[in-house]
């Protein structure tokens, strides 16, 4: 099983990620073990504009369909040398498209209230709530426009993913206990397998 969670900056992601990994004996994969992992095994510099997610320009995307069709296989290019059909939970790197093929993908994606994911922010980073207004802002900014180079898809729209949950409404328990209950009835419908 491949767990895939694309989220909106301040939705604790890595956390959420992180237990259902414990919970699941899954490995946890972020963008620093992604790009670790891409150093070692000499990936990386295939795909620098994958793994330093900077989407290309838009005026580029626009003029090249080459580039672009680069671009929207680099995803299954970069990832699949590195994770394969390996069991685990990936935070973001448009996980969700790379591995569409995998009958045992549960993708994800986090949203929630603005102003609730830049107190967040601001606690978790002990910085001013007007600097972490600029963090989340440019962060999903990044994002968005990462997402749509690399798949072609609209990042959070709820036709590319299995589950799409307010974090900010659900808490951290809360959206671990959806996943959960959502793998389980997939289980019962032999959708996927443990």
């Amino acid at each position: 099983m491949i767990i895939t969670i694309a989220r909106q900056c301040g939705c604790q992601g890595d956390e959420i990620g992180q237990k259902l990994a414990e919970e699941y004996g899954l490995s946890f994969y972020n963008k620093e073990h992604i790009v670790r992992l891409a150093k070692e095994k000499g990936i990386y510099e295939k795909f620098p504009y994958f793994f330093s997610e900077i989407p290309v320009n838009a005026l580029m995307h626009t003029i090249s369909d080459d580039e672009g069709n680069i671009l929207l296989s680099e995803a299954k290019k970069a990832l699949y040398p590195l994770i394969g059909d390996e069991n685990c939970v990936i935070i973001g790197r448009c996980a969700n498209y790379a591995f569409a093929d995998r009958k045992d993908k549960i993708s994800v994606f986090l949203s929630g209230d603005r102003e609730a994911r830049i107190k967040h922010i601001a606690e978790k980073h002990n910085i001013a709530e007007r600097k972490a207004k600029v963090v989340v802002d440019e962060t999903d900014s990044r994002r968005r426009e990462f997402h749509k180079y690399t798949s072609n898809q609209e990042w959070g729209n709820a036709a590319y993913y299995d589950l799409c949950i307010d974090e900010t409404k659900a808490g951290v328990d809360g959206v671990i206990k959806i996943i959960k209950d959502y793998i389980e009835a997939a289980n019962n419908l032999s959708l996927i397998h443990i």
